[in-house]
């Protein structure tokens, strides 16, 4: 069995979201990358997939009051719902 190892960029990819019931965006950059060993008619092979390089940039909340977006800290919890949005958009 021989392994291989392969790396898909994404760049720019926007994410909606809601947080306490309001409206976000953020922007990220990230990387598919996967590994494992390929398959032959006697193995069926082994293959992860995983996010890396996870860059989550430009998050914003739409104000009802100012009925505009405004720009927001990138904070953990951002973070965590975009890598999730990402392993949901992928079937990870």
């Amino acid at each position: 069995m021989s392994r291989f190892r392969n790396e898909v960029d994404f760049r720019n990819q926007e994410f909606e979201f809601l947080i306490n019931g309001k409206e976000c965006i953020a922007k990220a950059d990230y990387t598919l990358e996967s590994k494992g060993e390929t398959s032959s008619w006697d193995y069926p092979g082994d293959c992860e997939t995983t996010i890396e390089n996870l860059d989550v940039y430009d998050a914003m909340t739409y104000s009802d009051d100012l009925d505009e977006w405004i720009e927001i800290s990138v904070t953990n919890e951002i973070e965590q719902i975009v890598f999730e949005e990402i392993e949901k958009h992928h079937k990870l």
